[in-house]
């Protein structure tokens, strides 16, 4: 049975997968965090703090969200170790 993502814990870890379900890299969930750089996160979405990178990808949400201290738009995942994004809800698995 598959947990209502208000009852799963904030720093639950959690692995991110892509559009295609392939896992692209584990993390920790940030649900006390409503906002990146001034952007208010949609309710579809949680910031995540990004712990390893398991296949190359690019952070596909960056125009939507970006990103402090990148400025730019299109980065890899793998540059981004440490750092909290934004990713869909229904894109993790616990």
């Amino acid at each position: 049975m598959e947990l209502a993502f208000h009852a799963i814990p904030n720093s639950q870890t959690c692995t991110l997968r892509s559009e295609l379900s392939v896992p692209v890299a584990t993390g920790w969930l940030v649900k006390d965090m409503h906002s990146m750089q001034s952007r208010r996160i949609d309710k579809d979405m949680v910031d995540i703090q990004i712990t390893a990178v398991l296949d190359e990808h690019p952070y596909p949400y960056g125009s939507r969200y970006p990103l402090p201290g990148t400025g730019k738009k299109a980065v890899g995942l793998s540059t981004l170790v440490g750092s909290v994004i934004v990713w869909p809800i229904n894109g993790l698995v616990y």
